[in-house]
């Protein structure tokens, strides 16, 4: 589902959607979970709108102590340790 803010209550910015096909990075490593990413195409398209939206991609890493925006889904930990405290969102 896209456009979802939070899973226990219906905003109308929400928009079902199947995945058609799924395309991982050639080197994911699943043990360490390196290049964790993945291309999904939908089986049909979206309206954008201002809860869906392109993620722009940096071109290279930010500073450290840089305020940064973080998109996904999944765990706060990792092998280097785990997150302060979580992402806060906009």
């Amino acid at each position: 589902r896209l456009g979802e803010n939070d899973l226990r209550q219906w905003e109308g910015t929400e928009q079902e959607r199947s995945v058609a096909r799924a395309i991982p990075h050639p080197a994911y490593d699943a043990t360490t979970l390196d290049n964790d990413i993945m291309l999904l195409k939908l089986d049909r398209p979206i309206r954008m709108g201002p809860a869906i939206r392109p993620l722009p991609l940096p071109r290279s890493c930010a500073p450290p102590g840089t305020s940064c925006l973080v998109s996904g889904w999944g765990t706060i930990t990792s092998p280097q340790g785990e997150w302060e405290k979580p992402p806060e969102t906009p």
